[in-house]
């Protein structure tokens, strides 16, 4: 049925599903929208014009970018429930969000990496050693090129093999009758900067677990093959892995997914260790497949 055809003319800023645009005038409040099924809040105002501008649908400013990073983060289920339609979200401005997230968390690794070394040594040390060379820790990493290139180089070898597994996951269990794929990629490019937070906590984990050692890629925690068993009970990993993981996986499954809250918690119970895994065996790939080698020539 053509929605268009089919409903009177209406004020320009009358309420429409954000998915199909059928306009939701001279109804109560609805569960779903009566022409596709598109699940709906109660408030059906809010899917007023003049109310759904988003900061993916407006351009893409510097001042937009961080409007959309602080809703991705700060609320980022309903931030995808209200983002569902290319009126909310453009396909380009979801594509250049999600390459912003990533490219900064790459290039920033170095600088990342220095700082959390240095608060991790000062918690498990001398708690005031944490300011004490706050200014070395970042010229260490800007001043070495080639500490800059390892760094960034497995960053971004590390961050890819996030963005193919939560893709791939995405593409498995998308099941809205309601929403296709092109929705299905745009909840996920809002989901970016969760990937990023994913990479932060590993980070963090294993500053805390070890705190004297240097993290990847200096010291990467596994050994072929004996690192593909002992990754179940090894402590390093338990910890810097299970809890981002899950907290993640968890985002993901209500963010992008759109499932109920306790499939969702069951969902990333199960991700958690078998991310853990793939995160280790692409860590040997790394170091087995000559990208190492490449990156410290």
């Amino acid at each position: 049925m053509d929605a268009t055809n089919t409903q009177p003319t209406a004020e320009p800023d009358a309420p429409a599903c954000p998915q199909c645009g059928y306009l939701l005038i001279g109804l109560n409040a609805l569960a779903r929208c009566p022409e596709c099924g598109q699940p709906l809040a109660a408030d059906l105002s809010q899917y007023r014009p003049s109310r759904t501008a988003t900061p993916w649908s407006r351009g893409h400013q510097p001042l937009q970018f961080f409007q959309g990073l602080a809703r991705s983060m700060l609320h980022p289920v309903r931030t995808a429930d209200l983002c569902r339609g290319p009126a909310q979200v453009t396909a380009g401005g979801a594509l250049i969000f999600a390459m912003v997230c990533t490219c900064a968390i790459i290039v920033l690794w170095p600088l990342i990496k220095e700082a959390g070394i240095q608060i991790a040594g000062g918690i498990a040390g001398d708690p005031k050693m944490i300011f004490a060379d706050r200014f070395g820790v970042f010229q260490r990493a800007a001043v070495r090129w080639v500490v800059w290139k390892i760094n960034c180089g497995w960053e971004a070898w590390s961050i890819l093999h996030l963005w193919l597994l939560f893709v791939v996951l995405a593409l498995v269990f998308h099941r809205r009758r309601s929403d296709d794929h092109g929705g299905l990629l745009r909840r996920l490019m809002l989901f970016s900067p969760w990937i990023a937070i994913l990479e932060v906590g590993y980070l963090v984990g294993v500053s805390f677990a070890v705190p004297n050692v240097v993290p990847e890629p200096s010291t990467i925690f596994a050994m072929w093959p004996e690192s593909l068993t002992d990754v179940w009970t090894d402590k390093v990993w338990l910890i810097r892995a299970i809890i981002p993981t899950f907290i993640v996986s968890l985002i993901f499954a209500r963010a992008v997914l759109g499932w109920r809250p306790w499939l969702a918690v069951l969902f990333a119970a199960i991700l958690a260790p078998v991310a853990m895994f793939l995160t280790m065996l692409w860590s040997l790939l790394f170091m087995h497949s000559g990208v190492l080698d490449l990156l410290y020539r």
